[in-house]
């Protein structure tokens, strides 16, 4: 027992103990935890599939999003008259999309491949998480390891 303290003192101060070692375990936990989905999203980014869907679609939204250089108003007015004259049409927005998303669409899937089991791994471990402090909560923090001292 520790000086100057009665029964209700001492149980109170290694509730006390107890709940700073859990939350410092929990602290440790989440850095592990943030130190593993780190690893894992640095590596899954870093690989080519990814890059090349990066790329691929940075292409894409790079030409759907071009700013064509006006021409002189001479040449203007000639290509004018002359795309009148030939009836030339031009594919519009939605054809160029159509045809790029084709183009992305093995990508796209070969990214969803990739990281979709990574995904659901993730929403798995926070469900888990999820039930365990809920019982926590309901069972209440367990009890503290007591400390036998060994007398010489």
């Amino acid at each position: 027992m520790i000086f100057g303290m009665n029964g209700q003192d001492a149980s109170l101060l290694r509730q006390l103990e107890a709940a700073e070692s859990q939350l410092t375990q929990r602290q440790r936990q989440l850095h592990e935890d943030i130190q593993a989905v780190d690893a894992s999203v640095r590596e899954r980014l870093t690989s080519p599939d990814v890059l090349l869907w990066g790329a691929g679609s940075g292409f894409i939204l790079g030409e759907l999003t071009r700013k064509r250089r006006p021409e002189p108003a001479e040449r203007q007015q000639h290509a004018a008259r002359q795309a009148l004259e030939e009836e030339v049409e031009s594919p519009g927005i939605l054809q160029l999309l159509l045809h790029y998303l084709a183009i992305a669409r093995p990508i796209i899937s070969s990214v969803h491949a990739l990281l979709g089991p990574y995904i659901q791994g993730l929403q798995i471990d926070a469900a888990a998480r999820a039930q365990q402090a809920a019982m926590e909560a309901a069972n209440g923090p367990p009890e503290p390891a007591r400390a036998t001292q060994q007398t010489a």
